[in-house]
């Protein structure tokens, strides 16, 4: 993990002076972290798994663009 996210409080300025993140908790697809100035805790998810979603969202709505496609060209008459 290159970077450590800052904790939600002191990025929106809530009350937390200093961001002082704890990795809490490691799963498959997230961080859980906990921040020691104000115990908020907060979760995050791997990099990794976010692209894997995307891309494969990305095939999914590939996919369902082209068997709309088909579907409309077996309605279409050509006349010659």
């Amino acid at each position: 993990m290159a970077n450590v996210p800052q904790c939600p409080n002191s990025v929106k300025g809530n009350g937390c002076p200093k961001s002082n993140p704890v990795i809490e908790k490691e799963g498959d697809d997230f961080w859980s972290f906990r921040c020691l100035t104000c115990k908020v805790v907060y979760v995050v998810s791997k990099e990794g798994i976010r692209d894997k979603s995307r891309f494969e969202n990305a095939v999914k709505l590939r996919k369902q663009a082209e068997e709309e496609y088909q579907r409309r060209m077996k309605k279409v008459k050509i006349f010659c």
